[in-house]
C-alpha cells in the first residue's frame, strides 16, 4: 500500500462519506462520533469514534495515526429556528477544530489540514457584485460565526507556524441528485407540495456539486507532490477558497431543472410577489425579536443574488465538471 495517510473527520456525513470513497488509493482513517461498519471500507481503511468535544480524545487518536492530512467535515449544520443553541457551535464547529488542528500539526509537523467552511460567513447582503475571499465577512448566524471564528484561529495557528499547510473551503450549498435539501428550500413549499417563485424568478445563486467538491479535494492533496515549500523558515501555504459550481443558477432554472428530473417530483408552480414575502419576514422578525438578523437573511437569501467569484479555486488548475443540469438531468 503506497500514498498518504489522511484522516477524514464526519465520515458518516453527506460529505464525508464521498470524501472517504475518494481516497480508496490511501490509507484512510474515517472519523466520526458515530459508530459504523468496518465491512464497507477497503483494508487499508479503519473507521474510529471521535468526539469534537473531547480534547484529550482528539490528541490521543491524532498522535496514534500522525496523519500526512486532515480533512475536516465534521460539524453541527446550519442552525434551526427551536433546538439552536450558540455554545454547541462554538464548542464544536470552533474549539473542536482549533483542538484537531492544533493536534495534527503536534503529532506530523507537515500535516495539510484541510477544513470545509462556508459560504455563510460572508453574511447575505453584497448587492450586484460576486463576493471574493477578500470581501468583509458578517455572518448572520451562530453557525456562521462558528465558522468564521474557527478560520481565524486556524490563521492564527498558521501565523504562528504551529500549522504549515492550510486549505479553508468555504463551501456553497453543496448538492447531489439524492441530497439538496439548501436549494430545494429556494424553490420548493413545504412538503414539496408545490414550486414557489419568488419575484421574477432570475436571483442567481452559487451551488457545488458534490463532485465538483471531491474532486478539488482530491487536487488539493494531490498538489502534495509537486509543492516546493517556502524559504527556510516560511510556511509553504495558507489558503482560502470560494468553492462553488463554474456558473451561478437562476431560481427559474433550478425549477426548470427539477421539473424535468426523475429524481424530483413535478408540481405546479406558484408566484409569489417579494413584497408579500419582506411582509411576512418582517411580521416574524417582530415576533420573534431574538432571532430578526437571521430571519432577516432568510428574506435576502429569496430576494437578492447571493453569487460567489470562484477565480481563485479556478486559478489552481481545477476545472468543476458537474453542474445542476448534469447531476439531475444526466
Amino acid at each position: 500500500m503506497t500514498g498518504k495517510t489522511i484522516l477524514v473527520t464526519g465520515a458518516e456525513g453527506f460529505i464525508g462519506r464521498s470524501v472517504v470513497a475518494a481516497f480508496s488509493d490511501h490509507r484512510v482513517i474515517a472519523c466520526d462520533i458515530f459508530q459504523a461498519s468496518q465491512n464497507d471500507l477497503p483494508e487499508h481503511h479503519c473507521r474510529e469514534i471521535l468526539d469534537l468535544r473531547n480534547g484529550p480524545d482528539i490528541r490521543s487518536l491524532l498522535h496514534t495515526y500522525c496523519p500526512d492530512v486532515v480533512i475536516h467535515c465534521a460539524g453541527i449544520a446550519h442552525q434551526k429556528l427551536r433546538n439552536s443553541v450558540k455554545a454547541d457551535y462554538f464548542v464544536v464547529n470552533t474549539l473542536g477544530t482549533a483542538h484537531l488542528a492544533e493536534a495534527a500539526a503536534e503529532a506530523n509537523p507537515g500535516v495539510h489540514f484541510i477544513f470545509l467552511s462556508s459560504i455563510s460567513v460572508y453574511g447575505e447582503t453584497h448587492g450586484d457584485m460576486a463576493v471574493t475571499e477578500t470581501d468583509v465577512c458578517i455572518p448572520t448566524s451562530d453557525y456562521a460565526e462558528s465558522k468564521l471564528d474557527a478560520e481565524i484561529r486556524l490563521q492564527t495557528l498558521y501565523g504562528e507556524g504551529k500549522l504549515k499547510k492550510l486549505d479553508m473551503l468555504r463551501l456553497a450549498p453543496v448538492y447531489d441528485k439524492n441530497f439538496c435539501i439548501n436549494i430545494e428550500k429556494r424553490v420548493y413549499a413545504p412538503k414539496k407540495l408545490f414550486f414557489l417563485k419568488f419575484g421574477s424568478g432570475e436571483q442567481k445563486m452559487s451551488v457545488l456539486s458534490l463532485e465538483n467538491l471531491v474532486g478539488l479535494i482530491r487536487s488539493r492533496v494531490g498538489r502534495e507532490d509537486s509543492w516546493e515549500g517556502g524559504r527556510e523558515g516560511k510556511n509553504p501555504f495558507c489558503e482560502t477558497f470560494n468553492v462553488c459550481d463554474k456558473d451561478p443558477v437562476t431560481f427559474k432554472q433550478i425549477i426548470d431543472i427539477f421539473k424535468q428530473s426523475r429524481f424530483q417530483p413535478t408540481r405546479v408552480t406558484i408566484p409569489i410577489p417579494l413584497c408579500v414575502v419582506k411582509g411576512m419576514v418582517n411580521i416574524a422578525g417582530y415576533v420573534l425579536t431574538a432571532r430578526s438578523s437571521w430571519i432577516s437573511s432568510c428574506y435576502d437569501k429569496l430576494a437578492a443574488d447571493l453569487v460567489f467569484d470562484n477565480g481563485r479555486m479556478l486559478q489552481t488548475g481545477f476545472q468543476p465538471k458537474a453542474s445542476l443540469r448534469s447531476v439531475f438531468l444526466q
